[in-house]
C-alpha cells in the first residue's frame, strides 16, 4: 500500500470522479460539484499524506468558479458526457449514471469505454482521501458555498500580506488596511438562501479603500461585497513595474469567484483601470443564468 502512496499523484479526474461516484445524489449541479472539489483539493493538500497533481495543487484553482474555460473541468466533464457517466438536464444540472461507474468490465473494455471508472479505481485504495470527500458531501449548500468564499479571500488576502511585506518601503507604503482586499458579507443577505454580489474594483496606481466607502453603501442594502486589490497596489509604487494586465485581471477573478461560489448573480463595478478590467471580465464571460 505504501507503494501506491509514493507513486501515484491524485489529479483533479481523480477528484471528479470520485465526487461522483460518493455523492448519495443521481441529481446533481455543476457548480456544487466544483465546491466540493475544490475543497477536497484544498483538504488533501493540507494533510500532506499523498502526491499532489498540478492539476489540483496549482494556486489558480479558484478559476473554478470563473465562469470562463476551466481545461481541468471541461475535459473531464466532456469526458463523462461522451462515455455517458453523465447526461445533462439543463445548462446547471446533470444526472450521474452510478451503473457506469461501479459496473465490473473486461479491462480492455473499461480502459476504452469507462476511463473514469480506471481513474476512479485507483483513487479508492486511498481511504483518507476518500473520507475527506465522503464529508464533504455531507454538507449543506451554505455551508460548502461560505467555506470556498472564505477560502478564496483568505488566500488573497494572505498574497497582499506577502506583497506587503516584501515590498514594503519606509517612505511609500501606506497602512495596510488601505490596499488589502475585503469581503463584506452583510447581516441582511445571511437571511437568504444566495445573495446577489458586487465586485468592486479600484483603479490605476490607487488602492482597494477608494472603493470602501461605495462598498459600505451598497453592503447596506444587503448585498455581498468584494472589494478587489489589484496586484502591485497598496504595497508600494514599485511593485507596479513588476505586474502586467493579466495579473490585475487574475486579481479580479479573485473576487469575482469567491462571489460566485456563493451568490445568484454578480455585479461588476470599476472605476478607472478597474472599470476596463470589469468590461472585459464581463465579455469573456458564461451567460450566468443560475437559479
Amino acid at each position: 500500500m505504501l507503494s501506491i502512496y509514493q507513486n501515484l499523484q491524485i489529479n483533479f479526474d481523480h477528484l471528479f470522479s470520485a465526487v461522483l461516484y460518493h455523492s448519495k445524489k443521481e441529481r446533481l449541479e455543476i457548480n456544487n460539484i466544483k465546491k466540493i472539489i475544490y475543497l477536497s483539493a484544498i483538504a488533501i493538500k493540507k494533510s500532506q499524506k499523498y502526491q499532489i497533481h498540478p492539476s489540483i495543487s496549482s494556486n489558480s484553482i479558484y478559476k473554478l468558479f470563473s465562469d470562463e474555460h476551466f481545461q481541468c473541468f471541461d475535459d473531464v466533464f466532456e469526458l463523462a458526457k461522451s462515455q455517458d457517466i453523465v447526461r445533462m438536464i439543463d445548462d446547471h444540472h446533470f444526472i450521474v449514471n452510478k451503473e457506469k461507474l461501479s459496473q465490473k468490465t473486461i479491462f480492455d473494455e473499461i480502459r476504452i469505454g469507462n476511463t473514469l471508472q480506471v481513474i476512479l479505481n485507483e483513487f479508492l485504495l486511498l481511504d483518507f482521501a476518500n473520507v475527506i470527500i465522503k464529508k464533504l458531501l455531507n454538507l449543506s449548500d451554505f455551508e460548502l458555498r461560505e467555506r470556498v468564499s472564505q477560502d478564496i479571500y483568505s488566500k488573497d488576502l494572505e498574497k497582499f500580506n506577502e506583497d506587503y511585506e516584501k515590498y514594503f518601503d519606509e517612505k511609500f507604503s501606506k497602512n495596510k488596511d488601505i490596499g488589502s482586499p475585503q469581503l463584506i458579507n452583510s447581516c441582511l443577505n445571511s437571511l437568504k438562501t444566495k445573495s446577489i454580489g458586487i465586485l468592486l474594483c479600484h483603479g490605476y496606481k490607487s488602492a482597494s479603500k477608494e472603493m470602501s466607502e461605495l462598498a459600505k453603501f451598497l453592503s447596506g442594502f444587503g448585498f455581498k461585497i468584494y472589494v478587489a486589490r489589484l496586484e502591485g497596489h497598496g504595497t508600494a509604487p514599485h511593485q507596479i513595474q513588476d505586474t502586467t494586465w493579466q495579473d490585475w485581471y487574475n486579481s479580479l477573478q479573485k473576487g469575482y469567484c469567491a462571489l460566485n461560489s456563493s451568490c445568484s448573480k454578480i455585479i461588476l463595478i470599476g472605476f478607472s483601470t478597474g472599470g476596463l478590467l470589469s468590461l472585459l471580465m464581463s465579455a469573456n464571460k458564461k451567460p450566468l443564468n443560475k437559479l
